[in-house]
């Protein structure tokens, strides 16, 4: 099955998450256009970038299953892209002081001790479902593997990569496309 090629509508962002680090440079097929850059993103979709796009990428780091947003802005005959990191997985955590990590601790046992809820926003709110759902779905991967024998050990990164996976997915869907506001923008996660 080819892959399919991801279109740049004028001025609506496209959430996509990369399939490996670094993408391909190939000819236009416009006649006298210059080089883009291909990309495989997850989903085994495709798409094609200008390589003004592709140094933005290689400048902001963005590495595989990292999700970014790319948007190809038009005003007044004039175009633009726009490249943003929307996950933070490439990003090297800052180096933590004993002194903070004494807070945390205290931040976790107050969180668990009164159970407050947690306010979402519908974004949010899908990517944690994603989360749950690659979760869940690599113990019970994992569950039947034995059943068949084989022992197989999910880490932090699969699952990561599955839920950006799932994310994208359901992220297509027209149904998400549509502005929800529900409690002035955030909405309270269900237990």
């Amino acid at each position: 099955m080819k892959a399919a090629a991801i279109r740049f509508a004028a001025n609506v962002p496209v959430e996509v998450a990369l399939q490996f680090d670094g993408g391909k440079q190939v000819k236009s097929r416009i006649f006298d256009a210059p080089d883009q850059m291909m990309y495989t993103v997850c989903g085994d979709d495709a798409i094609y970038v200008p390589l003004s796009v592709a140094s933005e990428i290689a400048q902001l780091g963005i590495k595989k299953m990292e999700l970014i947003s790319i948007c190809r802005w038009q005003q007044g005959g004039v175009t633009r892209w726009e490249v943003k990191r929307l996950s933070e997985a490439a990003q090297p955590a800052p180096e933590p002081s004993p002194q903070r990590n004494q807070v945390a601790d205290l931040e976790i046992r107050h969180a668990d001790s009164t159970l407050v809820p947690i306010a979402h926003t519908v974004i949010s709110k899908l990517m944690a479902a994603s989360l749950i759902a690659a979760f869940d779905a690599t113990q019970e991967a994992e569950r039947y593997a034995h059943t068949k024998g084989v022992e197989i050990e999910f880490g932090a990164e699969d699952i990561r990569a599955i839920s950006n996976t799932i994310f994208i997915a359901l992220s297509k869907d027209p149904a998400f496309a549509q502005p929800v506001k529900v409690n002035g923008g955030a909405q309270l996660w269900q237990q």
